[in-house]
């Protein structure tokens, strides 16, 4: 679960126009999007999952709080791709941890007891498409695509967010062929520093563009 401090982004965002994109949000209701709106009800939120093991509850919830709901896997293609649905995690009913990759089953690997049910093709798009298709441009990006953070940095185009809190500890856990040191190494690359890394279980980190002025982050 997401410990993003949501007391900071309402301290650093400008609440009448404020606009939010939550990619891999799995259950609406559970999701930042949906706890942030409380603070700061102006702002428009675009939520994006492709499982579809959420999409009727999560339609019926966005209707009903007025946010976005979009059933796409947010990656580096237009179109369609394969999509591998979480159904269980050490025997348990697990149904947060769906990915475009595969789960890693090479040497030393540690998945956590996950397992997927068949893969079936979903709808996808890449971040700058979304943006352009509907005039938009996220200040805040909240991502957690289970491996494929990368593939959707790599397709922002112009299209970046101030700030970015993403998952960093999940690539080891599929076939990505990528690595937190990669993608750290990218983003700075494209204008972005390490604001914060998760301390508590060093999966998740807050990037923020170099000329955004941001208050301490706690």
């Amino acid at each position: 679960m997401s410990l993003l401090n949501l007391d900071w982004i309402v301290e650093n965002f400008n609440k009448e126009s404020f606009t939010f994109f939550e990619i891999g949000l799995a259950g609406i209701q559970q999701s930042m999007s949906f706890e942030l709106k409380k603070r700061i009800p102006k702002g428009k939120y675009c939520t994006f999952e492709a499982a579809e093991y959420w999409h009727d509850l999560n339609e019926e919830i966005a209707l009903r709080h007025k946010i976005d709901y979009y059933k796409y896997a947010v990656c580096d293609i237009d179109g369609e791709v394969l999509f591998y649905p979480s159904l269980t995690q050490n025997g348990q009913v697990h149904t947060l941890s769906s990915s475009i990759f595969e789960l890693y089953k090479g040497p030393y690997c540690n998945t956590f007891g996950k397992e997927y049910g068949e893969p079936y093709l979903t709808k996808s798009i890449r971040l700058e498409t979304f943006c352009k298709e509907n005039n938009l441009t996220p200040d805040f990006l909240h991502i957690d695509v289970e491996g494929a953070e990368f593939k959707v940095f790599q397709n922002m185009g112009e299209y970046k967010p101030k700030c970015i809190w993403t998952e960093i500890g999940g690539f080891k856990h599929y076939n990505t062929e990528t690595s937190f040191e990669e993608v750290n190494s990218y983003l700075q690359n494209i204008g972005y520093y390490l604001v914060h890394i998760e301390e508590t279980n060093l999966n998740d980190a807050l990037y923020c563009l170099e000329d955004f002025e941001i208050t301490e982050y706690k």
